[in-house]
């Protein structure tokens, strides 16, 4: 993601260094906090209060085939929400 939006997210966005927690622990990483973000997902929209963009992947290189990761906040605007893993769709409501 950041590679795709470099020079806007380094526009508009503050640096910053962000804890990134897990399983495997804890992890600090630069990356830029935005303000207000409009994102679409499941082809309805909504906006993100703050966003951080991590300026490096956090796997090796070829194991990376994420463009973002979406925390739980993302969802919040509907009533419920299925993740069908065996086919890889998002279904909200």
């Amino acid at each position: 993601f950041f590679r795709r939006y470099r020079e806007r997210i380094e526009r508009t966005g503050r640096p910053v260094t962000f804890t990134k927690s897990g399983v495997g622990g804890d992890r600090a990483v630069p990356a830029y906090r935005l303000g207000r973000t409009a994102l679409t997902v499941a082809a309805a929209g909504f906006t993100l209060r703050h966003a951080h963009v991590l300026t490096r992947p956090i796997v090796p290189e070829h194991e990376n085939y994420l463009d973002c990761n979406l925390g739980v906040d993302a969802f919040l605007r509907w009533r419920w929400y299925a993740l069908n893993f065996r086919d890889m769709a998002l279904v909200v409501g």
